[in-house]
């Protein structure tokens, strides 16, 4: 599975972040496979991070969120993290200029992919799980385009992606030419 952070900065070097998702998990799987695995690795293991560890027992099913797998991260996220806008990147990696909406987010809480645990950031370089808060609901953009993951197995990249950004930065890629990811 492969979806990807981007790290940029402008002409007057300003940081653009954009947090890139190809897929979120269903419910069913969430409590039958990973929360379990979640408590197993934290008992045996000891909690990676105990701030995020208390975070994720408050909010594990907090009003208007989801568990998404987001991927290689260009910047470390920290919990807490918002965007205020989201966009569909079609399997042709276009951002459709008609999707992009306003869409307040927030990162409630990371996840570590190596004994899935609890974890403040998503950490430069690694792809991991998030569990992301959506403040007016969750949109039905995410809903009816993105992967809805129900089992743990390898997924292709031929996916519609959503990005979460800005909104005045996701329409300017969104007038670009060409490929999102070229």
């Amino acid at each position: 599975m492969y979806i990807l952070v981007c790290y940029m900065k402008d002409s007057g070097g300003m940081e653009k972040r954009y947090l890139i998702l190809l897929g979120w998990f269903e419910r069913g799987l969430m409590e039958r496979e990973i929360m379990p695995e979640i408590e197993r690795n934290c008992r045996e293991r000891g909690v990676f991070s105990q701030r995020a560890y208390e975070i994720y027992q408050r909010c594990k099913w907090a009003e208007n969120s989801l568990y998404f797998h987001h991927s290689y991260a260009g910047y470390d996220i920290p919990i807490g993290e918002t965007y205020e806008a989201i966009a569909l990147i079609d399997e042709n990696q276009k951002i459709w200029p008609e999707s992009v909406q306003r869409c307040q987010a927030e990162i409630l809480c990371f996840f570590t992919a190596y004994r899935t645990m609890p974890s403040e950031q998503a950490m430069k370089g690694h792809h991991e799980l998030s569990l992301i808060q959506f403040k007016e609901g969750i949109p039905g953009l995410i809903i009816r385009e993105l992967f809805q993951i129900e089992r743990l197995e390898p997924m292709g990249l031929n996916h519609k992606r959503i990005i979460l950004g800005t909104e005045e930065e996701l329409l300017k890629m969104a007038k670009k030419p060409g490929k999102f990811f070229e």
